[in-house]
């Protein structure tokens, strides 16, 4: 998948994957939303790499990923913990 650095529907795309995760481990559907924040993540770092430099505005997407990228360590450590 080519994703833009100026795209701003990868970036709505990312956010909605995001929240749609976030509503799945609230659920306890920890690995539909693994899947999720896999690719968020993955979109996320295709964006920025495709930045051509590390400007006010891939920080501002960094900073909103954020919340993907925590609960991705998140999701994997409970399914680690999970009987």
């Amino acid at each position: 998948m080519l994703v833009r650095y100026n795209d701003p529907q990868s970036q709505v795309g990312i956010r909605t994957m995001g929240e749609a995760a976030s509503v799945l481990i609230r659920l306890g559907q920890l690995e539909e939303a693994r899947d999720l924040l896999v690719d968020a993540s993955e979109i996320t770092r295709e964006r920025l790499a495709s930045a051509p430099e590390f400007d006010a505005v891939a920080r501002r997407q960094l900073d909103e990923a954020g919340p993907i990228f925590l609960d991705r360590v998140r999701t994997d450590w409970l399914l680690s913990r999970a009987p």
